[in-house]
């Protein structure tokens, strides 16, 4: 008799504890909703909570966000999210059916849809995010000066450098930040825009970590100067990509130069060079001397791949002065960051 009260009462106590937290899922989003809309917003969703006792699930219906002044708009189906009752720390979300973005609201300018849309987070005890992991496919973004870009497959994930990794207070060093890993598959570029080397980019992919922080509580532009005159730049271990005839992959160090635009040194692995480059040259995008240039230089470094396969370049990679350097040879010029 005394375990099946105690069951009872643990029962009892586990249902008000689940109650609670619904509630409380309930209050963060209104109060989140009524801030926005203090600020000029248009928040608009109905809400349900539901799933127990195994599960604390929000289901928020016809969601439709339009930001202050009409800045941009995001409005979709349905967005669930679940987390168990005893991790909470840990949430996934799912954004189910055709979600739209278009900046801005009114008259679009670039409207972004995915066909379906999955996240996960994991939260520190103190609310920071530690974890976020996020894949769409079935992406689409639609500009009125290029056409639409399509891409079966997008994700990222952005994991945090844990407190012990970071240098003590004091120390000139800049503090780790995020290390972040996006991947595409198959992006096909609008007509309007004549790939070089295609119009479709098979695959494309990046693993890299920001050192620096960016300080809270500032303009972009301003926040951006002082995390590059405090040290901060980003560390790519790895960029790769298949595009047309290319496949390549390089590491290095990016950073901002004095008029902030990215300067760096990277090592670059690549087949398919001559192709490339030929491609490059055609298209008005490389300079027909240096092209040349390149290419014999190519010949003479390029090694034979064990197991067979095109020849394969290491080669040093500069960015600097606006301009993508291989070795001493300028190949391609870079558009300028615009930060105002």
């Amino acid at each position: 008799m005394i375990a099946i009260l105690v069951l009872l009462a643990a029962a009892a106590g586990y249902t008000w504890w689940w109650l609670e937290a619904a509630g409380q899922v309930r209050l963060g989003i209104a109060q989140w909703a009524d801030q926005r809309r203090a600020t000029g917003w248009t928040v608009d969703y109905t809400l349900g909570v539901s799933g127990y006792p195994f599960s604390l699930t929000a289901t928020i219906d016809q969601p439709r966000i339009v930001a202050e002044s009409g800045k941009w708009r995001w409005q979709g189906p349905r967005i669930t999210s679940h987390a168990a009752p005893w991790r909470l720390s840990q949430v996934t979300v799912e954004f189910p059916g055709t979600h739209v973005v278009a900046i801005p609201a009114a008259a679009p300018e670039m409207t972004a849809v995915a066909a379906k849309a999955t996240g996960t987070a994991e939260v520190s005890v103190a609310g920071a995010i530690e974890h976020i992991a996020a894949e769409i496919t079935g992406a689409s973004l639609s500009t009125p000066e290029f056409g639409s870009f399509r891409a079966d497959r997008l994700a990222l994930r952005a994991t945090e450098a844990p407190p012990d990794a970071r240098p003590q207070a004091g120390s000139p060093t800049p503090p780790p930040g995020p290390t972040v890993v996006a991947e595409i598959e198959r992006l096909v570029l609008p007509d309007a825009i004549r790939g070089a080397l295609g119009q479709t980019v098979e695959r494309a992919s990046l693993n890299a970590q920001l050192t620096g922080r960016l300080p809270p509580g500032q303009p972009l532009k301003e926040a951006v100067v002082a995390w590059r005159d405090q040290g901060g730049t980003l560390e790519i271990r790895e960029l790769s990509g298949i595009w047309g005839p290319l496949t390549a992959a390089a590491a290095g160090t990016l950073a901002l130069d004095g008029n902030m635009q990215p300067q760096g040194a990277l090592s670059a692995r690549a087949r398919g060079y001559n192709e490339t480059i030929d491609a490059l040259v055609n298209a008005g995008l490389a300079n027909r001397r240096a092209g040349a240039t390149v290419k014999v230089a190519f010949g003479v470094l390029g090694k034979q791949p064990q197991g067979g396969g095109p020849p394969e370049i290491t080669v040093p990679v500069t960015v600097q002065n606006s301009w993508i350097y291989l070795g001493p040879v300028g190949l391609l010029p870079i558009p300028p960051l615009v930060w105002d």
